[in-house]
């Protein structure tokens, strides 16, 4: 997708930063990793795929809802735990990389992991 993005870019001769493309896409990555790893980690727990599936898309629904809820009723707290606000809140292709929602979008993916390990640590996989 970024390699793909930048060449449009170039051949559009759009006024976009590469950086900025590269920070758009890293966030991107960072959200969707986010979602994958807390959809492993409540399959390992539970043991069940299509409860791994249900968590994750039932939370990036709820993520979205909170990110375009929020601001129309003056619900500050609604954006403050979306994921998809601190991919999107400070405008990765305008302004570039946004180090703390960066760094929240890494988190996620970190504790969920740490979770699926552990769920499969305690799993009998009778191997």
């Amino acid at each position: 997708m970024t390699v793909v993005t930048v060449t449009l870019v170039v051949a559009l001769d759009l006024d976009v930063a590469v950086g900025n493309i590269l920070a758009g896409s890293a966030g991107l990555l960072l959200l969707v990793l986010g979602f994958a790893t807390i959809g492993l980690a409540a399959g390992a727990i539970t043991g069940r795929r299509v409860v791994g599936l249900g968590v994750a898309a039932g939370l990036a629904v709820l993520a979205f809802m909170l990110d375009a809820i929020g601001p129309t009723i003056d619900a500050g707290w609604m954006t403050a735990v979306s994921p998809f606000s601190w991919y999107l809140e400070e405008r990765p292709l305008f302004t570039g990389v946004d180090a703390q929602g960066l760094a929240l979008l890494s988190a996620v993916p970190l504790v969920a992991a740490a979770a699926a390990v552990a769920g499969f640590a305690r799993r009998d996989l009778m191997v």
